[in-house]
């Protein structure tokens, strides 16, 4: 833990344009070089930090700040550091978190904070309160991108409520990443390497990237209005005809169910083609049910879904 906090302390100290040593007791400077203003800004908040801190119950946050030795990696002399231009540029072109509203609130708080920070009555104080707002909402931004947005103790009661329903043994094996946001962040302080964060963050395994380009494809479908409604009908057997086959068409069309023979659709047919059947029996097996071509109830059901809810 020593090296390492160490090794924290140097990658901190350099990015302040200096070279400081912490005493044994992690209390005070010892001046390496010339003294400059980044390094005594440094100390400042370091001392400050650990005060505010002491008095906090987020045992995550001291934690952090521990490690970190209780020195700034948010906020500088006179604007922000690079690590934290990053953390905003990249969170607010991530569209996994477009619909998420406590990390966008956290996000509106932060640079709320860091714009306090750099006002032209700011205090060391308000650096303080951005740096600490900035840790909060980096901390709460990668608990999502490490863990998932799941309430597992939520999960678990389903899970429980399933087996006795059922009288079975109902599963789920969990992939549980070997670091923590906060691991992430120390690492790349001592790299001076803060997008290796969010690479690392990106599984490779599990179909991530296929199941993360169809969230994007189902956004897309949203952000265009969705599909149409979908009136009631009878089943519809293949070859028949229907009012709502051509409404049908255009959905499955939108979700790419139709791909095999979209360049010869009539999309204004009212017949229950060939084409559409096999876009019908792509669509159904996708969504667990049996591949076959009926346009029941059940196919209804789904085909109803607003696109928010898939």
């Amino acid at each position: 833990m020593r090296k390492r906090s160490c090794a924290v302390l140097i990658a901190i100290a350099c990015s302040f344009g200096s070279i400081s040593a912490l005493s044994a007791d992690n209390t005070s400077f010892y001046n390496l070089g010339s003294a400059s203003s980044e390094a005594k800004f440094a100390d400042a908040m370091s001392a400050k930090i650990e005060k505010k801190l002491s008095k906090s119950n987020d045992k995550q946050l001291k934690r952090l700040y521990k490690e970190l030795l209780y020195l700034p990696v948010w906020v500088g002399v006179k604007a922000p550091t690079k690590f934290s231009n990053q953390l905003m540029e990249y969170f607010k072109n991530d569209r996994e978190v477009e619909d998420i509203a406590t990390l966008q609130t956290l996000y509106s708080r932060a640079k709320e904070a860091l714009k306090k920070a750099y006002s032209k009555d700011a205090t060391i104080d308000d650096k303080i309160d951005a740096e600490l707002m900035i840790s909060k909402f980096y901390l709460s931004y990668m608990d999502f991108k490490v863990y998932g947005g799941i309430d597992w103790q939520k999960f678990d009661e389903v899970i429980k409520e399933l087996s006795k329903k059922y009288n079975a043994q109902v599963g789920w094996d969990r992939y549980k990443p070997p670091f923590s946001p906060s691991d992430l962040l120390i690492d790349a302080v001592m790299n001076e390497d803060f997008p290796s964060v969010f690479k690392k963050t990106e599984p490779t395994r599990f179909k991530y990237h296929q199941l993360k380009s169809y969230l994007f494809k189902y956004m897309d479908i949203r952000d265009r209005g969705g599909w149409e409604r979908l009136p009631r009908y009878r089943r519809i057997k293949p070859y028949k005809k229907s009012r709502v086959i051509p409404i049908i068409r255009k959905h499955l069309l939108l979700t790419q169910d139709l791909r095999d023979c979209e360049d010869s659709i009539d999309m204004n047919s009212l017949v229950y083609d060939e084409c559409l059947q096999k876009g019908i029996r792509r669509y159904k097996i996708r969504h667990g049910l049996k591949g076959t071509t009926k346009i029941d109830r059940e196919t209804w059901r789904l085909l109803s879904e607003p696109v928010d809810t898939l």
